[in-house]
């Protein structure tokens, strides 16, 4: 913005300048939140640490047995391993 304030030969609005870094700081801190990523599936959701263990586990069951393609858990309908 200050660079194209500058070719024009135009002052940089400042005001409107800090207001766009605090809205796009804004917007990166909300989306940054695991609840916001979980929620859209974008990442492969959120482990209680209290099943850190078993999930793990699981993970472990599954790569050793399923050697091709991608696959997520909680996408599938089918139900997580006791």
């Amino acid at each position: 913005m200050r660079d194209g304030a500058a070719r024009k030969g135009e002052p940089v609005d400042e005001a409107r300048l800090a207001a766009l870094k605090a809205k796009i700081v804004a917007t990166f801190e909300r989306q940054s939140d695991a609840f916001y990523t979980s929620g859209r599936l974008l990442d492969d959701g959120i482990i209680d640490p209290r099943d850190t263990r078993r999930v793990l586990a699981l993970c472990a069951r599954r790569s050793a047995t399923r050697r091709s393609g991608a696959h997520c858990s909680r996408c599938s309908s089918a139900s997580p391993d006791p």
